[in-house]
């Protein structure tokens, strides 16, 4: 019997930001991140009514997606001179965030244009200069056309 894993361990996830195009992506893997978290939720809208039995009652609103990670401050890194001049110039990024290789069949992802809200630096006495990086999906138009967040189930391998 061949026995195998039924999780993701979190090393082998992977951030991505985008150096093609939206309609055809090349996804740079940025390899410079650690400790990623993806905060998914909803805000909670009050559906309340005297009808409600004296029940608060709610429904799902508008969904939010954040970013938090933290980067090494490797200025020779074209991932981190890349997302610190987008900082800068508060200019939309297209990520992934995909629980393993983006090409590879049964990786889950999912893509958005986002803005670098934060990219605060931390210097430690005992540690690497480290940058809290946090990124929020925004608008941003590509040929025209507004790009919408998209989640992605790669069914075949593919060439990213």
């Amino acid at each position: 019997m061949t026995l195998s894993q039924t999780h993701v361990m979190g090393h082998e996830a992977k951030l991505y930001r985008n150096t093609g195009t939206v309609a055809s992506p090349t996804w740079n893997e940025i390899a410079n991140c650690r400790d990623l978290a993806v905060a998914d939720s909803m805000t909670d809208v009050d559906v309340s009514a005297r009808d409600g039995g004296g029940f608060a009652m709610s429904d799902a609103g508008l969904q939010t997606l954040e970013l938090t990670f933290q980067m090494i401050g490797d200025y020779g890194d074209a991932d981190f001179v890349a997302l610190q001049q987008g900082y800068y110039a508060r200019t939309p990024i297209h990520y992934a965030v995909a629980s393993g290789a983006i090409a590879a069949a049964g990786t889950q992802y999912v893509r958005f244009a986002g803005i670098i809200t934060s990219f605060q630096r931390s210097e430690s006495l005992d540690d690497v200069t480290l940058y809290d990086v946090t990124v929020k999906v925004t608008r941003a138009i590509s040929a025209g056309a507004l790009v919408l967040l998209s989640w992605v189930t790669v069914t075949t391998t593919a060439t990213p």
